[in-house]
Formats: structure tokens, C-alpha cells, sequence
């Protein structure tokens, strides 16, 4: 049975209304909680009053992302705004504008669920990305890598490559966790070539016993940074059963620092981003969230299922989500945060979902 094609040409048209609907949603329902409490009032000053440029770990000993991002808008604050209502109408309409540039470049025909999936990022990214935060910076460092990976000129090692260099560069100054997003996509790499598109038949099961293998490899890892660091240790516990305010707060089941239960935790805690279900009892305002989630995590699915029919330049993309989601199980502290941190990976789940198709080179 030939599966129904939705036109993306229909999003681009509605496309103003979908903006309108995420800024309403953000400025009614979620006011209290991402507008009133947004990082950005703390930023106002930092962008007008201070000076200097940007400033790496290495530097001041910390991954001030915070302060780095403050510095990328003084250099793009060319019309002097002093608010941030200012801040967020100029950078809506700077990152909108980006964001229908990458529409424009997908695929015209979408199956149902990328279609949804690709209507809903709209009002997701307006609701809690386009706005005087870190999340507007981090999205052009996956937007720079987005490019590298659909780039025709290049080869996949020098993808790998260069990909990395860019994680690296986020590393030095924005956000010193994502080395673990570097260490994840070598190890899904090479265990996905290696050993998951070699297999005769795919299914969800080995889906599973792959999370399961990267999660024991995440043991190994605070056992072995337990030997090198007790400090970097301690700290990886410390935000991973730290609790909060939020009431979509991420805890661990078990609540143990022994590292075999603490490991399940973190398998678990994989599967719970992926698929939010225990937000719905908290009320319908969280049924979008649970339902735009849960796409996403059926697309990425779906297409490690097929990856034997991905080139190399879309398992790229699927492997970066993959380390993406697994380093995001380390520190998240809730569904919040993750949804707008996953949002600001956008350009990557384009490739990933297959929305953006990349055509592999002859030599790949």
C-alpha cells in the first residue's frame, strides 16, 4: 500500500501562524516558567556592561556558556537593544529566517510523521529556543555542523572529522560536557559499522541491546573516571540525583550510588526521555510535549531499523542524535530542559529523520 505524502510547502505557507501560536504559548501557558524565570534577564547586563571577548575553560577554569553567549549578542546587537523582549524579537526573526532556509531545503514530500514532526519544531523552537538564552548560540553550532554533513565536497572521514572539531570547539567554549557527546560518537560509530548494519535482520529488540551495550560502556566510564578524577566523579552523580524545583523533574528510580543501579538508572533514564509517558498524568498541557517526543523517538527508530539503506552521511547524523541523547541522560535535571536543549539540535534531526536527504559521494 503506497504511504500518503504530505507537502512541506503547506508548512512554509503556515508558517507565520505557526510562529504566532509558539510566542503566545510562550508568553500565556509558560510565562511564569520561561519567561519570567528566562536566563536571559541575567544577561541584559552582562551584554551591555561588560567587555572583552570570549573566554574558554582553559581560561577561567569553568565552561562559562552563560557569558560566552552574552558576548556572541553584544557582537550582533547592531541596533543598541537594551531588553529582552528586544532581544528575543530580534534573534525570532534572525533564527525564524534560518530555520525556513533549512525547510526550504527538505524534502518537498514528507510521510505523515516527519510532516508532524517537522509542523511542530516550528512552534517548539518559539516556544522555548528563539529567545535571549544559550540555546540560540548552540543551535549554530549544530547548524554548522548540519552544513558539514550535507556539504557535497566532502568526504565522510573529513565529515567525522571536522564534526568533531566543532564539538571540540563547543567543548573549549560553551559547554565542557559535550566531550562526552565526542566520546559517544566514536564509540556508536564504530559499534553500529562494526557490528548493528552488519547484522542479517534488524528489529527493535537490537535496538535495545544497542542502548544496552552503550549503557554499559557508560559504566565502564565512571569507573574508570572514578580511578582518574574522584572530584569529576562525584560531580557526575551530584547532577545526576540532584533534585529540583520543576515539576517535570528527571530523578532516578532507584536513588543508589552504587554503580551497577545507578547504570540502570541511566538505561532507563534513556528510555524515559525518549518516551515521556509518565509527564501525561501530569495534565493535558504536557500531551503536545509527550506526542512531539515520542514522533521524534519513533523517526529515530524506525531508521536505526533501516540504517543498512542510510549512506554514511545520514548514520553520521543518526549516530550525533544517538550521542546527543545519551550524553543529555547524563546531567538533564528535567523533561524541560531536555525539550529545549533537543530542540537546539534541530538542524541534526533534519538528516537524522531523514527530512533533509543526503546524497552520498561516489568514493563514501
Amino acid at each position: 500500500m503506497k504511504k500518503s505524502k504530505y507537502n512541506v510547502n503547506f508548512i512554509i505557507i503556515l508558517f507565520p501562524i505557526l510562529i504566532v501560536i509558539g510566542k503566545i504559548i510562550r508568553w500565556t501557558i509558560l510565562k511564569s516558567v520561561l519567561v519570567d524565570m528566562s536566563i536571559g534577564n541575567g544577561m541584559i547586563d552582562r551584554i551591555l556592561y561588560e567587555t572583552g571577548g570570549l573566554k574558554s575553560f582553559v581560561d577561567t577554569g569553568i565552561s562559562d556558556a552563560v557569558g560566552n553567549a552574552s558576548v556572541f549578542f553584544r557582537w550582533i546587537n547592531i541596533f543598541n537593544i537594551e531588553t529582552t523582549v528586544g532581544f528575543e524579537i530580534y534573534i525570532s526573526i534572525i533564527w525564524n529566517f534560518i530555520l525556513l532556509l533549512l525547510i526550504f531545503k527538505s524534502t518537498k514530500k514528507l510521510e505523515l510523521w516527519q510532516f508532524t514532526f517537522l509542523f511542530i519544531s516550528v512552534i517548539v523552537l518559539n516556544i522555548w529556543d528563539f529567545c535571549l538564552a544559550k540555546e540560540p548560540v548552540q543551535l549554530i553550532f549544530f547548524l554548522i555542523i548540519y552544513y558539514i554533513i550535507v556539504s557535497k565536497k566532502l568526504n565522510i572521514k573529513t565529515k567525522y572529522i571536522l564534526t568533531i572539531l566543532v564539538l571540540f570547539t563547543t567543548v573549549m567554549y560553551y559547554r565542557i560536557y559535550y566531550i562526552l557527546i565526542i566520546a559517544f560518537l566514536m564509540i556508536i560509530a564504530f559499534i553500529c559499522d562494526k557490528w548493528l548494519i552488519k547484522q542479517e535482520r534488524l528489529n527493535l529488540k537490537k535496538v535495545i541491546i544497542l542502548l544496552a551495550i552503550l549503557a554499559f560502556f557508560y559504566f565502564i566510564m565512571l569507573n574508570a573516571i572514578k580511578l582518574i578524577d574522584i572530584g569529576a566523579y562525584n560531580e557526575l552523580l551530584r547532577v545526576r540525583t540532584r533534585s529540583g524545583l520543576a515539576n517535570t523533574q528527571m530523578l532516578n528510580i532507584f536513588k543508589s550510588s552504587n554503580l551497577g543501579i545507578f547504570t540502570v538508572d541511566y538505561f532507563l533514564m534513556i528510555f524515559r526521555m525518549l518516551f515521556p509517558v509518565e509527564l501525561i498524568p501530569m495534565g493535558v498541557k504536557y500531551l503536545p510535549y509527550v506526542a512531539y517526543q515520542i514522533i521524534i523517538s519513533l523517526l529515530i527508530m524506525k531508521n536505526i531499523i533501516y540504517i543498512k539503506e542510510e549512506n554514511p552521511s545520514q548514520r553520521l547524523a543518526l549516530y550525533l542524535y544517538l550521542a546527543f541523547l545519551l550524553s543529555s541522560a547524563t546531567f538533564e535535571p528535567d523533561f524541560g530542559s531536555w525539550v529545549r536543549h533537543e530542540a537546539a539540535i534541530f538542524p541534526i534531526l533534519l538528516i537524522a529523520t531523514k527530512i533533509v536527504e543526503v546524497l552520498p559521494r561516489r568514493e563514501d
